[in-house]
């Protein structure tokens, strides 16, 4: 029997050769480096005005997996960096973020790249701080200064020495004297005192003359003399001097008489000399100095408490207090100013002056030749007269009864003037208002 062989054919069973490569091949990860921090933002203004900005941490990248050796899947991605430590805040900074991890590598035949670290933080902002003032005793800009004591007041500002134990008052005023007077106190000074120097105080001398008061004990004198006969001759029987219109006795007359008048002779007065002030120049005070007062309640605060603060003056002069009281140590100087005001006792002195005898008086009778009347017992000349006598003529007088007589000249004595000589001498000054006391420093 013939018999027809066949081959029976079975599929070939392939082993699977990508598991066996799986298994030759190396696919262990690479981890990500260590992190790396990364430095902030560099510090701001050093001065003390702004507070210093925080840190921000970073973080480099991490570093990719190595590919996969062969046509196997690809390894996985490396790891991210880890986010970097925030900086530390400084007073008033904010610290930084931390930065992002890096993205996975993409699966592919290669290992995937590695992702980048992320980007460092921002400085955080410093903190808002104010300017200094300096004269509130506070520390304004936190550098832990206060006023005087910071550098940024020394350009304005000084310390200066308080009095040792004060005054009394609770406010008084400390300033600089200066010699510019027609400047405006700085700011934070009030308005400028004027002080007068008496140094500066233009009082010229009186221009000074001799002259004479009025004349004193100046007049009009004549005589009248009397005979019992009617020819004024021999011996007369009563001679009286008579001074200007006064009425004065002339003695018994008999009935029968005669009488005679000599003229009018002036008696020289004499006269005091005094200073006639010619001329006197008006006075002036010419402001050479001024003072910027500042309330020492208002002062700030040094180093030392023996100090205060206050506003500088470029270029001034004195330091000083004006207290009205007495002065302490340091200020221990006594200045005295004034304001400008003053009382003129300029005039003339007449030592040196003479005055000479009276000129140019006169004896006015009220007629020509110039009479004298004579009364008969009436002792003030008040009733009405019994008779006359003329200037150097014998003028018969008869008295019936004979009796007492008084006799008056009607005459009127003009005065004259006496010469002045010599030179008189300038005295007094313009004595200073207003004192303004200053206790300075020496």
């Amino acid at each position: 029997m013939a018999m027809s062989m066949r081959r029976t054919l079975r599929p070939l069973v392939l082993v699977p050769l990508v598991a066996l490569v799986v298994a030759c091949g190396s696919n262990d990860e690479i981890s990500g480096g260590p992190a790396a921090a990364n430095t902030g933002g560099s510090q701001l203004d050093a001065s003390g005005d702004s507070s210093q900005a925080g840190a921000g941490g970073t973080h480099a990248a991490g570093t990719g997996g190595t590919a996969g050796t062969g046509g196997g899947p690809a390894g996985a991605s490396g790891t991210g960096g880890q986010a970097g430590s925030a900086g530390q805040p400084s007073s008033g900074g904010q610290s930084g973020a931390g930065g992002q991890a890096g993205s996975a590598g993409s699966a592919a035949g290669q290992g995937g790249a590695a992702g980048q670290g992320g980007a460092a933080g921002q400085a955080g902002a410093g903190g808002a701080i104010g300017p200094e003032d300096c004269l509130n005793s506070t520390d304004d800009n936190g550098d832990g200064l206060i006023d005087c004591a910071d550098p940024k007041c020394q350009a304005d500002y000084e310390c200066v020495p308080s009095p040792v134990g004060g005054w009394s008052t609770s406010q008084y005023r400390i300033g600089r004297v200066d010699a510019d007077p027609s400047a405006d106190c700085p700011a934070g000074f009030q308005t400028a005192v004027p002080l007068y120097d008496k140094a500066d105080l233009v009082e010229p001398p009186a221009d000074c003359a001799c002259s004479c008061d009025s004349p004193t004990g100046g007049g009009c004198s004549s005589e009248i003399s009397c005979w019992g006969n009617k020819s004024c001759t021999g011996t007369p029987s009563s001679t009286t001097t008579l001074l200007g219109s006064s009425c004065k006795s002339v003695g018994y007359l008999s009935t029968y008489n005669a009488c005679m008048k000599t003229p009018e002779q002036v008696i020289a007065g004499t006269c005091a000399p005094k200073a006639a002030v010619a001329q006197v120049t008006p006075w002036s005070w010419e402001q050479k100095h001024r003072m910027c007062q500042f309330n020492t309640l208002q002062a700030g605060k040094c180093v030392s408490s023996a100090e205060i603060c206050i506003p500088r003056i470029q270029g001034s002069q004195g330091l000083c207090y004006r207290t009205g009281m007495a002065c302490k140590s340091p200020y221990t100087a006594l200045t005295t100013y004034y304001d400008g005001n003053g009382v003129d006792h300029r005039g003339c002195t007449a030592t040196g002056c003479q005055c000479g005898q009276e000129q140019g008086a006169t004896c006015e009778c009220m007629s020509t030749p110039c009479p004298v009347q004579l009364f008969w017992n009436n002792y003030n000349c008040s009733t009405l007269p019994v008779g006359s006598a003329i200037e150097n003529y014998c003028t018969s007088v008869n008295f019936n009864p004979a009796g007492s007589a008084t006799a008056m000249v009607p005459v009127t004595h003009n005065s004259g003037s006496c010469p002045a000589s010599g030179s008189a001498s300038p005295t007094g000054q313009v004595d200073p208002t207003g004192p303004i006391q200053l206790c300075c420093l020496p």
